[in-house]
């Protein structure tokens, strides 16, 4: 056991970056994390960036014991035990963390599990399941996202393969609403996409009453203009956020050969958590460790039990529209 400090403990690794404060390209900062001392030492700055506090009393000081696999930070005044992965996405995990690291570095460019399992030579459930948790950190920051100013809201379908067209009806079609703030090029500048469940469709459809709760959930109320365009809406519909939403089916059609309404949303999740934060001054990977610092882990059987439309923002189905818009539907 030793004791630390906050001070102590960041000088010992002096020569890696602080991963989660400094921004850097992906491969920059994977190509100067070598070890696994250095992995835990960025997951440390990544969830403690001003350094160590003590969840329980937010003490600084602490005894650093070295016995277990990662460090563990017992509070020198209350003495609770924290370890470094507790609480967070990598939480109970028994793979390496170079291997979680490589995965954050895989997925944030986008990658299936099988391709995943061969780069970091894991088996494919633990590559499977190291995928779904980085999407379930992805998910927790769409759940925080509203759009504002200008806001378009527009409907298409999945069809979950990428052979078939979504001009013809399939078993398998999956409707989906994507919403976007709109830059003054009306270029989308922030993206969300649900999966919507059949009760709020007309036909194939989302119907308006769809459109009218992707607004109360995601949508600021402070937002300059909203316009929901359920087909058919004359023209009305932004061009520029259509073709953002064929780049997500294309993505998910040709990276993952389709994939089933159970955990569509997750891969939505994805996509739209990559494209916010291209506008962001850090990289892809330095944000998703940072998400993952922060984020509560989900286990495999929380994952396969999970229902579709699963979402922070709250379910996607007809008993959560709003009583105002279903009584206007009804009538119509």
């Amino acid at each position: 056991m030793e004791i630390g400090t906050n001070v102590c403990y960041n000088e010992m690794r002096t020569n890696v970056p602080i991963c989660g404060v400094n921004a850097m390209a992906v491969e920059q900062c994977f190509a100067d994390i070598h070890t696994e001392e250095d992995c835990q030492y960025a997951l440390f700055k990544a969830r403690w960036p001003e350094g160590f506090r003590c969840p329980s009393c937010t003490s600084a000081d602490y005894y650093l014991i070295r016995t277990r696999r990662h460090p563990l930070f017992e509070c020198r005044l209350c003495r609770r035990q924290t370890s470094l992965i507790a609480g967070t996405i990598l939480e109970g995990t028994r793979t390496p963390l170079r291997k979680w690291f490589a995965a954050m570095r895989w997925v944030s460019v986008g990658i299936s599990a099988t391709d995943l399992m061969e780069r970091i030579g894991v088996t494919y459930k633990t590559a499977w399941l190291i995928n779904h948790k980085l999407r379930h950190a992805m998910m927790q920051a769409n759940g925080e996202l509203l759009l504002s100013g200008l806001v378009h809201i527009q409907d298409g379908i999945y069809t979950g393969s990428p052979y078939w067209s979504s001009s013809v009806s399939h078993p398998k079609d999956q409707p989906i609403l994507a919403g976007a703030s709109l830059n003054e090029a009306h270029e989308p500048i922030q993206l969300i996409m649900r999966q919507v469940d059949r009760s709020l469709c007309k036909r194939r459809y989302p119907d308006l009453a769809a459109g009218a709760l992707f607004a109360v959930q995601h949508v600021d109320s402070d937002a300059e203009e909203v316009f929901v365009t359920p087909r058919p809406s004359k023209g009305r519909h932004c061009v520029s956020l259509y073709r953002t939403f064929y780049q997500a089916l294309r993505w998910l059609g040709y990276t993952f050969r389709g994939i089933g309404p159970k955990h569509l949303q997750a891969y939505l999740d994805e996509f739209c958590y990559r494209f916010n934060a291209a506008a962001s001054d850090q990289s892809l990977f330095t944000r998703l460790m940072v998400q993952c610092a922060g984020t509560a882990t989900i286990t495999y059987r929380s994952l396969i039990l999970r229902p579709p439309f699963t979402h922070p923002r709250g379910l996607f189905h007809r008993s959560a529209v709003p009583e105002r818009f279903a009584q206007r539907q009804a009538v119509a």
